[in-house]
Formats: C-alpha cells, structure tokens, sequence
C-alpha cells in the first residue's frame, strides 16, 4: 500500500492515507512517515521527489460545501515533508481539480506544488 518507484526523472510514492472503515478522514501514520523518509533520503537531491496521497494534506476547497479537512496529524508530515524537499504533491477524495503552491497554505512546507485531482464526476 506504499508503492515507490524511482525514475531516471523522477522519484514518487504513494500512500495510503484511508485508516479502516472511515474513508471520510486520513492520516499518514508515523511507521509509513519513516518509511517515506527512508526512501526519499536515497534519492538523488537534484532528482524531483512526488508523493501521491488519497487524502489531501491540506485542507481544500470543496465547491459549495466549503472547504475538506486535511489529514490528521498535518504538522508531521509537513515537517517531513520539507525536510525532505518533496516537489510535488498529488491527491484525491475532494473530487475537485485545483492546483496550488503549498506555501500559500502554510510556509513551513518549502512551496510544493500541490495538485488535487477530480474524478469523472467533477466539474
């Protein structure tokens, strides 16, 4: 549920942030933050690092509904993830397409491009 491939162009992981029958909330827990840290600190740093989530890491905008909840513990993975220099972020479960630079939600994350993915029933 942690698939990572390294790319002559690129590094990306995914990761499964849904936590038994609740889908609605996610979370990266601490065993699968070390396990993103092991494999990214391998890459070269010059090599563009993605990590691909289901939830978002940030909160969102939904459409009418408001705005999503990012994952549970966001601090932790927003340190990692500056620490670690991850370029890209990609997401689902809001079923709205956005793109965003993630210092705009929170400075400590280094300006990853944040994408949010739609799905066949978004605008």
């Amino acid at each position: 549920l942690c698939p990572f491939v390294e790319l002559p162009t690129a590094a990306v992981m995914g990761v499964n942030t849904a936590r038994s029958a609740t889908f609605k909330d996610g979370k990266i827990n601490d065993e699968q933050i070390a396990f993103i840290r092991d494999n990214f600190a391998k890459v070269d740093p010059a090599k563009p690092r993605i990590l691909v989530t289901h939830h978002p890491i940030f909160a969102l905008p939904t459409g009418d509904d408001g705005v999503s909840e990012p994952i549970k513990n966001q601090e932790a993975v927003l340190e990692m993830i500056g620490g670690l220099g991850v370029d890209m972020l990609l997401a689902g479960h809001n079923h709205r397409a956005s793109h965003q630079d993630s210092a705009d939600f929170v400075t400590k994350s280094k300006g990853a491009l944040v994408i949010q993915a739609g799905t066949a029933t978004s605008y």
